[in-house]
């Protein structure tokens, strides 16, 4: 189970790395409302654009 953790932090700090993350036009302006069912997710669908650095 620790390494699985270790391993999704440094796939997550690679994508940090490589990519510039914002929202897409279709992302919600007002706060954000999260839902927590097994994960914490949010409630209205959430598109988020990666561009490559």
């Amino acid at each position: 189970m620790r390494f699985a953790e270790i391993q999704m932090q440094v796939v997550i700090a690679l994508l940090v790395r490589r990519f510039n993350f914002k929202p897409s036009q279709n992302s919600p302006r007002l706060s954000l409302e999260l839902e927590s069912v097994m994960l914490l997710r949010p409630k209205k669908e959430l598109v988020i654009l990666a561009e490559d650095l």
